[in-house]
């Protein structure tokens, strides 16, 4: 095929055509590691597809003489380019390719890894049509359009690649770290594994599992209770109650840890440098969804021998509090982020406070913390400060009318905490680099070689 290329058939040689992600899985699936059974839309078949499209030229009429320093103009041009990518037809070769591939998968969850959105489902070959053309205007999103201008990246010289897998009933799920992240544990023999109930991380509520690599053997567990789960089904996307019996159960048995464990391991090993890995089981079977190389991240506050962080908030006033989403520690200047049109005031160091669902990577990248607002889905900002080592909070109740723009307030993402003002450091020589897994090993260690310290992942 021209245009598509099975996960199964894509290795590191494929990066251009399918992106990073997708040549990861491929590289998987020749190491036998289960993944879960799906194609790639290459970058080539947008590419061609809109040079042969009247969209092309009315882009490139729209996009002339766009203002970086203009986020007015450029959501509004940015909207003009999205609505013509979604009048796109698809070229009758792309066309006969996506129906012969689809064929073999039927309902399909469809998403692109240069495109921060959630996967959209697809039970029809029209459905999954559309779900190609909305991936492909946001590539054209505001946020994608600014980022692309600052970097000096010609918008019709890149483009996305989209991934289309079989949409699975998912038992569990969640993220599993094949060395913890910070730099004085980087390479301590653990591996650690988040597991919640569902499809995705609806909320903070998971599981954490120590493992160790020398022998596969659980060194830790810490059990949540998690009441809701993410579901996907005929009619998409929803949100369910977990069954009251099975809200504070392990969500992963101990014969999946372990197997998880050595899947990770051999990850690493194949690599060549720690990875996070995206994992899920379906019909009690594991399947590995992605996997990317581990970063040290950057938060104000480390060190448990030079920090106390129990002494140092006791002096600050609570003024908030909600459900742990990340828990790292920052201080910054609040910033509501009500709209996608506030998304483009961001500045770097932000405090920032948004009841939408979504917020892209580039915003996420800039704050010292999340404050998410009660009844808000927060599954994707979760996994994204995640990724990025970032504080985070969810289902907080009145922030908008206790809180204002430009107050300085420091975020607890551990215990769920906002405080008035900003903590001062009790070392100048206080390391910056860690992440929730730095947090949560450094807390392990100190438990089992010093006996003395009380985590509050463990309580």
């Amino acid at each position: 095929m021209k245009y598509i290329l099975n996960l199964d058939q894509a290795d590191k040689n494929d990066v251009e055509l399918v992106g990073t992600k997708t040549a990861s899985l491929g590289e998987l699936a020749k190491l036998n590691i289960p993944i879960i059974k799906g194609y790639a839309i290459t970058s080539n078949a947008y590419l061609e597809n809109l040079k042969s499209s009247p969209a092309y030229n009315q882009l490139h009429h729209i996009l002339r003489d766009l203002n970086v320093t203009d986020p007015i103009q450029i959501q509004r041009k940015a909207l003009r380019c999205q609505e013509q990518i979604q009048q796109m037809e698809l070229t009758p070769l792309l066309q006969k390719e996506i129906q012969a591939a689809y064929a073999n998968l039927s309902s399909v969850l469809v998403d692109s890894p240069q495109i921060e959105s959630e996967p959209k489902y697809a039970s029809t070959l029209n459905q999954l049509k559309q779900c190609i053309l909305e991936l492909w205007s946001d590539f054209f999103s505001a946020n994608a359009v600014s980022q692309r201008l600052s970097s000096g990246i010609d918008h019709f010289k890149t483009g996305p690649t989209i991934l289309v897998r079989k949409s699975i009933e998912a038992e569990s799920s969640g993220l599993m770290y094949t060395s913890p992240a910070n730099e004085d544990y980087l390479n301590k023999p653990f591996i650690i594994i988040e597991a919640a109930f569902g499809t995705e991380q609806q909320n903070a509520n998971q599981d954490y599992y120590l493992v160790s690599k020398k022998n596969f053997t659980i060194e830790n567990k810490n059990l949540s209770t998690q009441s809701k789960m993410v579901v996907y089904t005929p009619r998409g996307k929803r949100v369910v109650a977990v069954s009251q019996g099975y809200r504070g159960k392990q969500k992963l048995a101990d014969e999946k840890i372990i197997e998880l464990a050595k899947i990770g391991q051999l990850i690493e090993k194949h690599f060549y440098f720690p990875q996070t890995a995206e994992w899920v089981l379906s019909n009690n079977r594991l399947y590995v969804k992605s996997t990317q190389p581990i970063t040290p991240f950057n938060s104000q506050f480390t060190k448990r021998d030079k920090y106390n962080p129990k002494k140092s908030l006791a002096r600050s006033p609570l003024l908030l509090t909600g459900t742990p989403g990340s828990p790292l520690i920052s201080t910054g200047k609040v910033f509501f982020a009500g709209t996608k049109k506030d998304v483009f005031k961001i500045k770097k160091g932000d405090v920032i406070i948004t009841s939408m669902a979504h917020l892209d990577k580039i915003s996420i990248k800039k704050a010292a913390a999340i404050i998410v607002e009660s009844s808000t889905p927060a599954a994707n900002i979760i996994a994204n400060v995640k990724e990025l080592g970032i504080p985070c909070i969810i289902e907080v109740n009145n922030a908008s009318k206790k809180l204002s723009n430009g107050m300085i307030v420091t975020v607890d993402g551990a215990k769920g905490h906002i405080y008035k003002g900003s903590l001062k450091l009790t070392s100048k020589k206080l390391k910056a680099e860690t992440t929730l897994l730095g947090t949560f090993i450094e807390d392990l260690i100190f438990q089992k070689e010093m006996k003395t310290f009380s985590s509050p992942w463990l309580k």
